[in-house]
C-alpha cells in the first residue's frame, strides 16, 4: 500500500501542472469564440493562475481609437474597425507570455486570423446557443442580438463561424461546466497541447 506521505495531493498535482504549463508557453494564448463563450472571464482566471498578463483585444481597439467599438462602426464602418482590430491583435501577439481574449469576429477575417493561427496558441471556447444566451443574459449592448430572435441568431453565427474557429489549435467545449471546471479543462488542454521540454 503506498505511503500517504509520498502520494501528491490534488492541490500539489494542480500546482505542478500549472507550473509546467507556464514554463512551456512560448507565445500568447488567444481565446476565440462567440459572445458568452467565456473568453474574458476564463482568460482573466487563466492569466491569474499562470501569473501572466491578460489583455482584451476589444479594449485595446477602443484605447487605440479613443472611442467605443460601436462608434468606430458608426463613423468608419466595419473595414476601419477590422484594420484597428488587426493592429491590436498583432501588438498583443508580439507580447510574449500572456492570455488574450479576442473579439468574436476576429478569426473570421484573414489578416487577423493569420496572426492568431501563426503567432498564438489559439483556443476555441465552444458552447451551444442556449448556453451562450443563458450566459449573456441581457442582450442590451449586443448589436448582433438586438434584432430578431437572439437564440436563432446565435445558432446561425455558430454555423457560419465554425469553419473559422475550427482552425484553432485547441477546441474546448464548455457546455455544462462551471467556471472552475472550465478553467481546469482549459489548463489540462494546454498541458496536453504544449510540447514537453
Amino acid at each position: 500500500m503506498p505511503d500517504k506521505a509520498s502520494t501528491p495531493s490534488p492541490n500539489s498535482r494542480s500546482r505542478t501542472r500549472i507550473r509546467s504549463v507556464r514554463e512551456r508557453i512560448d507565445r500568447p494564448i488567444a481565446l476565440v469564440g462567440l459572445m458568452g463563450s467565456g473568453k474574458s472571464m476564463l482568460g482573466r482566471k487563466l492569466a491569474q493562475k499562470l501569473d501572466i498578463p491578460f489583455a482584451d483585444s476589444d479594449v485595446l481597439v477602443e484605447e487605440k481609437a479613443g472611442i467605443s467599438i460601436t462608434d468606430i462602426f458608426d463613423i468608419g464602418g466595419e473595414e476601419k474597425f477590422r484594420d484597428i482590430e488587426r493592429r491590436a491583435i498583432a501588438e498583443l501577439a508580439a507580447g510574449g507570455q500572456m492570455v488574450m481574449a479576442t473579439g468574436g469576429g476576429a478569426p473570421c477575417h484573414e489578416s487577423s486570423a493569420a496572426i492568431l493561427h501563426e503567432q498564438t496558441i489559439m483556443v476555441w471556447l465552444q458552447a451551444s446557443a442556449k448556453t451562450l444566451l443563458a450566459r449573456i443574459g441581457s442582450t442590451n449592448g449586443r448589436p448582433l442580438l438586438a434584432t430578431g430572435d437572439p437564440l436563432a441568431t446565435l445558432e446561425r453565427l455558430i454555423d457560419e463561424r465554425k469553419a473559422y474557429y475550427g482552425r484553432a489549435h485547441i477546441h474546448l467545449n464548455t457546455n455544462g461546466l462551471s467556471g472552475a471546471k472550465a478553467l481546469d479543462a482549459l489548463i489540462a488542454s494546454l498541458d496536453d497541447h504544449l510540447p514537453l521540454t
